[in-house]
């Protein structure tokens, strides 16, 4: 398969459904019912890690493109996975940077692509990522998750954290223990939506 950078530059949609719909086959042929994508990050630098991973730097063309994506993916009865709920954009401190965006910005480059994707695609699950925005991290920012994802695109699915970023859990850079993953998800549980702690055991999901 071809970079989702270059699947965005076909400007199409419909081929974008076609992309979703193999990965997701292929993730389901491995006994998986969630596969962790489409990533809808913008692409604020080339130098970012996982820009290849997105759809680039237009959030019209990055939406519809996931919009596709997502279609095609849970037309086979796996759970597409959005990522990563919001502005994590660049690659120094992608795991703890704040990201300061007044609410303008936020709405017009940074979560129309989310928006797109659970009102339009109807996807069934949305990542929280790593970052700050505002002083707070997504993965426990009211504004995000409860404001604008819960109550503003009523959203019913369920948010999965980018792996130990629910909150109180360990640092991102460090292996929790069995117990102290155990705190993090009930923790998770106390979340304003419903969230999912990456991992749990008995889960089956693909990258």
């Amino acid at each position: 398969m071809p970079a989702p950078l270059s699947l965005a530059a076909a400007f199409d949609p419909a081929l974008a459904a076609r992309a979703g719909g193999l990965v997701a086959d292929e993730a389901k042929a491995k006994g998986n019912d969630l596969v962790y994508a489409p990533t809808v990050n913008i692409m604020r630098t080339p130098l970012g890690g996982r820009t290849f991973e997105g759809y680039g730097e237009d959030p019209y063309l990055t939406a519809r493109t996931a919009v596709g994506w997502i279609k095609g993916a849970q037309a086979t009865g796996v759970i597409a996975n959005v990522k990563h709920y919001a502005a994590n954009n660049q690659e120094t401190g992608r795991m703890s940077i704040n990201a300061e965006i007044d609410e303008r910005t936020l709405r017009e480059i940074y979560l129309p692509q989310f928006e797109a994707a659970v009102k339009d695609a109807g996807s069934g699950s949305v990542m929280c990522a790593y970052n700050k925005v505002n002083t707070q991290f997504s993965c426990e920012n009211e504004h995000l998750l409860k404001d604008i994802l819960t109550r503003e695109w009523g959203f019913k699915g369920f948010v999965l954290s980018d792996y130990p970023t629910t909150p109180g859990s360990p640092s991102p850079t460090t292996r929790p223990s069995r117990g102290r993953s155990q705190r993090a998800a009930s923790r998770c549980s106390r979340t304003p939506v419903p969230c999912c702690r990456s991992g749990p055991a008995g889960s089956r999901r693909s990258r």
